[in-house]
């Protein structure tokens, strides 16, 4: 949606609010942009700072096969899922928190 639900609107402070507001500005250009990297069977990785922002990705980004790793992401799990992305014929898109690895 063109709109930031109640929830992401109570973001707790101005820099969480000011990058869900960037992503509601873009979020038909990323789509757009991530479904040609699909298409010509590209990757890509879209890293953010804030969970509700990465969940907002992950939201407009549902129709694609992908991967998360942000800080609730258990060590074991975050290199498996890095192999899935990097083999081949694994999902198109990682959506990482800049934070997960911190």
């Amino acid at each position: 949606s063109r709109s930031l639900s109640e929830a992401e609107a109570s973001a707790l402070t101005d820099f969480e609010r000011c990058g869900l507001l960037k992503l509601v500005a873009a979020e038909k250009w990323l789509l757009e942009k991530l479904e040609v990297c699909v298409a010509e069977g590209q990757k890509a990785v879209v890293f953010a700072h804030h969970i509700r922002v990465l969940d907002r990705v992950s939201q407009v980004a549902a129709s694609i096969d992908m991967i998360r790793i942000d800080g609730s992401t258990p060590p074991i799990t975050r290199q498996s899922l890095i192999a899935k992305f990097m083999n081949k014929g694994g999902p198109s898109l990682a959506v990482i928190g800049v934070t997960a690895c911190a």
